[in-house]
């Protein structure tokens, strides 16, 4: 794994409903175990009322509880849509215009107040937010690495290497692919072998596989969560990960 010299990563899914929260939830949990300062970010979250009432029952409120900061909703998720859509057609149906300076402004504030910052996308890399601007956009403007995931079942080779081809092409660093078991296993040919497969033909590594933590994932905390996934990362790309994230006023 290089030298991780950022102050953040992208948490990029192959595609909707894959558990881009579980595994950003998770791997908080488990790098502020290991005694990381770690912020998150759901900087666009469709499918939630604006106000704070619905923000226990989200996927930044999720983030932030695991996590246990205490930066405001505004800052871990800056764009609150209702219409479970694309943002771009979120927008469009609320008839309000999105502004990426709002993001990347309050990006900026949370890499100033922790060590790291877990960034979590909105469905796959070309999810539109603005016409011509797309969630790759998004994190190429962010300028943090990326981790990919996608689900452990049928279908998922093609669609972890399409994100990994799409990301590599743009010069996005692209610093892991995790698997995670969104549905109860099946014990198919696919869950039992999509994670060999992934680690030999993939040029990024299979740095982890989830299990399935049930409907009930979101009620559980982070010792928990701690508890359950650290065993489900490789945990020398964890050490690693932790040895390289660089300390607020630490000179590199």
């Amino acid at each position: 794994m290089k030298k991780v010299m950022h102050r953040g990563l992208f948490i990029a899914g192959t595609g909707t409903g894959v558990g881009k929260t579980l595994v950003a939830a998770a791997l908080a949990a488990v790098l502020r175990a290991s005694g990381v300062d770690i912020g998150v970010m759901k900087p666009i979250e469709t499918g939630v009322e604006p106000d704070d009432e619905s923000w226990y029952g989200s996927d930044a409120g999720f983030l932030s509880r695991i996590a246990a900061v205490t930066d405001s909703p505004g800052l871990i998720s800056p764009i609150r849509l209702r219409e479970p859509a694309a943002p771009l057609v979120a927008a469009r149906a609320e008839g309000t215009t999105m502004h990426m300076e709002t993001v990347l402004s309050a990006f900026q504030e949370l890499t100033n107040r922790h060590d790291f910052t877990l960034v979590e996308g909105a469905g796959g890399l070309l999810v539109p937010i603005l016409p011509g601007y797309t969630i790759l956009d998004l994190c190429l403007d962010l300028q943090i690495p990326m981790l990919i995931v996608g689900h452990l079942g049928l279908g998922t080779i093609n669609h972890v290497l399409l994100t990994e081809a799409v990301a590599r092409a743009r010069g996005i660093e692209i610093v892991g692919i995790v698997l995670n078991a969104n549905e109860p296993p099946t014990e198919s040919v696919a869950e039992r072998t999509n994670p060999e497969i992934i680690a030999s033909i993939a040029a990024t590594p299979l740095v982890g596989v989830m299990p399935h933590l049930g409907p009930r994932c979101s009620e559980r905390d982070d010792h928990d969560l701690a508890s359950i996934c650290r065993g489900a990362f490789d945990s020398k790309w964890i050490r690693d990960l932790s040895a390289q994230i660089p300390k607020r006023g630490v000179s590199q």
